[in-house]
């Protein structure tokens, strides 16, 4: 009998791991990350490594969002977890910020990052709120005109957003596969490159097909996107490009 996909969140970290090798600690110093800065931990994984990076780095507050059921898990000194279903219904478990107790639970209705920032600006007062935005592995998802605009009044002037993505267009209309082994369990991914959108179905062991879509970025639409609000600078290794955009201006956009 199939199970549902799931990993934990140790396997997650290192299923990651291969595509982006640097910590997220380093990823934090070069969005220079320092004591007391609020973080924003977008589609964060179920192993929250760049969440508690950043509170062991001294951030004052981490609120991290993902569409991983068991999220809530990462609830404990300053990290404070978002259940996002992009496909659903938007749950905010999340600490009233400004105060409040955990305990007392809000749920946002809305779908996608969209609804996520407006919930945030409305509810927390979140405008010029966060020091510093991140997201790893995740920007093919949900990258958009408006959601770089919310990204962009959610953090300070002259705080950073960084993020990394694939640095290789796929080659259309071929299919690619892979396998390998974590934590003692049997993966294989196929997947496949059709009109701009990368169709991905990862396989663990007797577990149901994990399936997801994303669009391929090119260079030229980030830029495009990001340049009227941030400053961007493009670091590449072997396997990623990473993002690190700094707010302009010294006003809320």
């Amino acid at each position: 009998m199939e199970v549902e996909f799931d990993m934990s969140a140790e396997e997650y970290a290192l299923l990651y791991k291969r595509f982006l090798n640097r910590p997220p600690e380093v990823l934090l110093c070069m969005a220079k990350m320092k004591e007391g800065d609020k973080v924003l931990d977008l589609c964060s994984g179920i192993s929250g490594r760049l969440s508690k990076a950043a509170e062991k780095m001294g951030a004052s507050q981490v609120v991290t969002v993902d569409i991983h059921k068991d999220i809530w898990k990462l609830r404990e000194g300053n990290i404070y977890p978002v259940c996002n279903s992009i496909e659903g219904f938007l749950w905010c478990f999340v600490h009233a910020i400004g105060g409040g107790n955990y305990s007392d639970y809000l749920n946002v209705r809305g779908t996608g990052f969209k609804a996520f920032f407006k919930d945030m600006f409305n509810l927390y007062g979140t405008k010029s709120y966060f020091d510093v935005v991140a997201c790893q592995q995740g920007v093919n998802y949900w990258f958009s005109d408006h959601c770089v605009l919310d990204i962009s009044q959610a953090i300070k002037p002259g705080g950073r957003f960084i993020f990394n993505t694939f640095n290789k267009e796929p080659v259309p209309d071929r299919i690619v596969s892979s396998s390998y082994e974590i934590g003692g369990k049997n993966y294989m991914e196929v997947y496949n490159y059709i009109n701009g959108i990368i169709n991905h179905v990862q396989i663990v062991d007797s577990m149901k097909p994990h399936v997801s879509s994303f669009r391929w970025i090119s260079k030229e639409e980030y830029a495009k996107t990001l340049s009227p609000y941030f400053d961007v600078e493009v670091k590449t290794e072997k396997n990623a490009d990473i993002y690190v955009c700094t707010r302009k201006g010294n006003k809320d956009v």
